[in-house]
């Protein structure tokens, strides 16, 4: 695929993501109204609030692990990978107990509801783990690229 495909792959993605976004945002305040969104706003953040408090800076040490101790990249995935299994089932079981503990500050929300945006905070997670260990894999790929081309 070329560079030019590729961007424009990339480019109409993101504005359907953002099309979606707007629209699913309009349809949950109209539905929820202000003090609904609140609560459901309150409930979104705390979850993405307690992913990024449970990555405990394990991504950005990969990322040292790749380039001052040259570790393989794929054992730095597949570290950083256990350590997701491990996080995201304490992860989930914290979220729900919590949830269903501070009635007052969430709401009274179905427990449906609180296990599939537990496990969407599992998937925060995954992503606040991986993503800078893969981003500075793909930057080493584009630096041999560029040091190849180059002359």
């Amino acid at each position: 695929m070329s560079l030019l495909k590729k961007s424009i792959l990339t480019l109409s993605g993101n504005v359907i993501c953002v099309v979606f976004g707007v629209v699913t945002q309009m349809i949950l305040t109209r539905k929820l109204m202000p003090g609904g969104m609140g609560q459901y706003q309150v409930f979104l953040d705390a979850g993405v609030l307690a992913a990024t408090l449970m990555t405990l800076g394990i991504g950005q040490a990969g990322v040292y692990f790749l380039n001052r101790k040259k570790e393989p990249v794929t054992a730095v995935v597949m570290n950083t990978f256990y350590w997701w299994c491990i996080c995201s089932i304490i992860l989930i079981v914290i979220w729900c107990i919590v949830v269903k503990t501070f009635v007052g500050y969430f709401g009274e929300l179905p427990f449906l509801a609180i296990m599939c945006y537990a496990f969407g905070i599992a998937a925060i997670l995954f992503v606040n783990l991986l993503f800078p260990v893969l981003t500075a894999a793909l930057r080493m790929a584009e630096a041999v690229i560029v040091s190849i081309t180059l002359p």
